[in-house]
């Protein structure tokens, strides 16, 4: 073989191995650009599903054992038709009157009292013979116009509706206090479970022997557990779909126990018997 013909030989060799070495690199550039472009797409999909999420809530970590507290709101949310909000025409409560003394424990027997409001007609039977006292002052007061526009300020379903204080605001009285007639409370609360009836008319107080015109009737139904420490005097005998309008009324304050728009007392009627 000639030295020239050899030297095409090896020519042909290097181009060969050249052109090898292109198609190597040629594909690895390609392979590389593929991989590429799945990481790049991977990391486009990984960063949109990091800034896409919304960011979590109070009520999105809540747990069962921790519930989001509902916020109490002045609007009643009841299936029972709400109160009238009294009108222009309502009696206006007189803040100023009182009394020097309680009136003689001069009632007995059974008494009827009709408390008319402006969500309409409650009536308690009175029982002077267990509570001569409470009732006598229940009565006088009444017959002297006393709860004439007296709101009931303290209300709450599956609770009670208080009334008697002509300021609303549960420290107003009458000008005088009477002590406490425990003996039927005592006779209820043995009888009942531990509870005041659903029904059970009662004196509100301030501590023992404190009474004086603030009462309150029982909504809860079958009852509320309070210790025998209130009065009971009475019993209502018609009207508790009254007493359930007026205690699933709107509420406020603190304890969420202040009547928004305060069913008031137009008028108290008494009779014997």
């Amino acid at each position: 073989m000639s030295k020239k013909h050899q030297q095409k030989q090896q020519a042909r060799s290097r181009a060969k191995r050249d052109a090898a070495r292109r198609q190597v690199r040629t594909r690895n550039r390609f392979v590389g650009a593929i991989v590429g472009g799945i990481v790049l797409v991977a990391l486009i999909v990984g960063v949109w599903w990091l800034v896409g999420r919304e960011a979590p809530t109070e009520d999105a970590v809540a747990t069962e054992s921790t519930p989001a507290a509902a916020a109490p709101t002045e609007t009643s949310t009841s299936a029972f038709e709400p109160c009238p909000v009294p009108g222009d025409d309502a009696p206006t409560a007189d803040t100023e009157v009182q009394f020097d003394a309680p009136p003689s424990a001069d009632r007995t027997g059974t008494l009827a009292a009709t408390i008319e409001t402006t969500c309409g007609t409650i009536v308690a039977e009175l029982d002077a013979d267990v509570a001569p006292q409470t009732v006598s002052s229940f009565a006088f007061l009444a017959e002297e116009g006393f709860y004439e526009g007296v709101p009931f300020h303290r209300i709450g379903a599956d609770f009670v509706i208080q009334g008697g204080d002509p300021t609303g605001t549960g420290s107003g009285g009458p000008g005088y206090s009477i002590d406490d007639e425990l003996d039927l409370a005592e006779q209820v609360v043995a009888e009942n479970n531990d509870t005041y009836p659903r029904g059970t008319l009662a004196m509100a107080n301030s501590g023992a022997n404190t009474n004086g015109s603030q009462f309150f009737v029982v909504q809860a139904d079958p009852g509320y557990p309070f210790d025998p420490a209130y009065t009971v005097f009475g019993m209502v005998t018609d009207g508790m779909d009254i007493v359930d309008r007026i205690a699933n009324g709107p509420v406020t304050g603190a304890r969420n126990d202040e009547a928004v728009d305060p069913t008031l007392i137009t008028s108290v009627a008494i009779a014997e018997g």
